[in-house]
């Protein structure tokens, strides 16, 4: 269930558009892919940010959108959803909707993360993959108590898996009930940060002396996750959130954290940059 309160960030953003769908703006039908999404270790490889704290080079950087491209693959049928059955479904059916779509997303993040991660390895030398996963963890925040390598180095027991599975399933049945609520869409936003903020306080409390001194040396280094929100490169994320929002180019599938990138070598412009250069 890693995909708690970022998943909810792209409902947030479906019912934003519903709203004007009934103005007679936008359109219906079935959902594509999300336009927000927890970082994934594909995401951050490609944040110019990231790559800047790693001191990736240009030909590393060539190998590494070839990666993000055959995770993207991999992972594209797991992050689609009928959105019109999400908006006429109760709150009981919601919150079983978002648990399904956050396990089919978690699963496959994983399969596809344990069959690429070594392609990661070649690429990147011991130093910049260890900074990498450091930056991961951070990014996971709370969410990081659901990661395998960190689950084994803490050597949870039975009992705290239990409650961060119950925090868990608590915080998603919130925000289905958030989400289904009247209101202003941007009061509702601010609630559903709260939510996420509550839960990552929730997840690490689980957590006793010695297993939150191990997580920070898993963590490293503090890294300015802010940072991520702001770059117009692979991986960049817009406002409001880690991966931004969504836009398709023509000559390249969007990356796990949410931009598009640019074929290696590409010099074609999306019409939104056309546009930019037009107004110049």
């Amino acid at each position: 269930m890693l995909m708690v309160c970022l998943t909810a960030s792209d409902l947030f953003g479906q019912g934003q558009r519903r709203e004007r769908d009934r103005e007679g703006g936008g359109r219906g039908g079935r959902g594509g892919m999300m336009g927000r999404g927890p970082q994934t270790l594909f995401a951050l490889v490609a944040n110019p940010a990231v790559q800047k704290e790693l001191g990736v080079k240009e030909e590393q950087n060539k190998q590494l959108t070839k990666v993000n491209e055959d995770y993207f693959t991999q992972i594209r049928d797991s992050v689609t959803f009928n959105r019109e059955d999400f908006q006429d479904a109760d709150d009981a059916k919601r919150a079983k909707m978002m648990a399904e779509m956050q396990e089919k997303r978690a699963a496959a993040d994983k399969a596809a993360t344990a069959k690429l991660k070594p392609e990661l390895a070649k690429i990147l030398d011991e130093k910049q993959m260890t900074r990498l996963q450091q930056i991961y963890i951070q990014s996971l925040r709370g969410a990081a108590l659901e990661n395998d390598e960190v689950v084994a180095a803490l050597k949870l027991s039975d009992d705290q898996k239990d409650k961060i599975k119950t925090a868990n399933k608590e915080n998603t049945d919130k925000l289905s009930k958030l989400m289904s609520s009247d209101g202003d869409p941007m009061d509702r936003f601010a609630k559903m940060r709260e939510l996420g903020d509550q839960l990552n306080k929730d997840l690490l409390a689980v957590l006793n002396e010695d297993q939150t001194k191990e997580l920070d040396k898993l963590k490293g280094p503090e890294f300015d996750l802010a940072s991520l929100r702001g770059g117009r490169g692979p991986g960049g994320g817009g406002p409001g959130g880690f991966g931004g929002g969504r836009r398709r180019d023509e000559d390249g599938p969007p990356n796990a954290g949410g931009r598009p990138q640019r074929r290696a070598g590409s010099s074609e412009k999306s019409d939104s940059d056309k546009k930019t250069d037009s107004d110049k």
